[in-house]
This record gives C-alpha cells, sequence and structure tokens, in this order.
C-alpha cells in the first residue's frame, strides 16, 4: 500500500493551485518516506473508521476567463476546481 500512495504522489503535477486544505504536491514530495508512511497511516484510518474529512470533500469552484467574448457574459467563463491535494491521493 505505500508503493500506491507513493505512485500517486509522484503522478501528481507540481505547481498547480492548492485547494482549501493549503498543502501542495510539492509539500508532499519534499516529506519523502516519513511523508508517504503517515499519509498512508492516515488513509488506513480514515477507511477503517468510514470517516472522510470536510476538507477532502470540499471543493473551490473558480471561474477563469476563456480570453474571447465578453468579460461580462457568464459563456466567457469556465469554470476549474480547486481540491485537497490529500484527498486526492487518497482518491
Amino acid at each position: 500500500m505505500l508503493a500506491r500512495v507513493l505512485s500517486a504522489i509522484k503522478g501528481m503535477k507540481n505547481n498547480k493551485a492548492l485547494g482549501c486544505c493549503y498543502i501542495t504536491v510539492e509539500l508532499l514530495t519534499a516529506g519523502g518516506e516519513m511523508c508517504v508512511g503517515s499519509l498512508h497511516q492516515l488513509f488506513v484510518g480514515v477507511w477503517e473508521q468510514e470517516l472522510i474529512s470536510e476538507y477532502w470533500r470540499r471543493g473551490i469552484i473558480i471561474p477563469i476567463y476563456k480570453g474571447k467574448g465578453c468579460r461580462t457574459e457568464y459563456a466567457s467563463y469556465r469554470g476549474i476546481t480547486l481540491l485537497s491535494v490529500p484527498g486526492k491521493v487518497f482518491a
């Protein structure tokens, strides 16, 4: 299972916006084996207790201007959702 957590972290892209938990992919990567082990223990506890953090369930929707059309029209924007990085690793 540790290999799966490590693989999930390595598979994520760096320099992305962080979600509501304020944890970045770079932080998890820099944490090394200690971070992977701690995340694994956390994930096992979450799985056994069937209790997920509110931060992992929350997403922040941000409108991004497409670059064409009128800036005052709704159709000129697309939405992106900022999610929790540890929640993505868990998923």
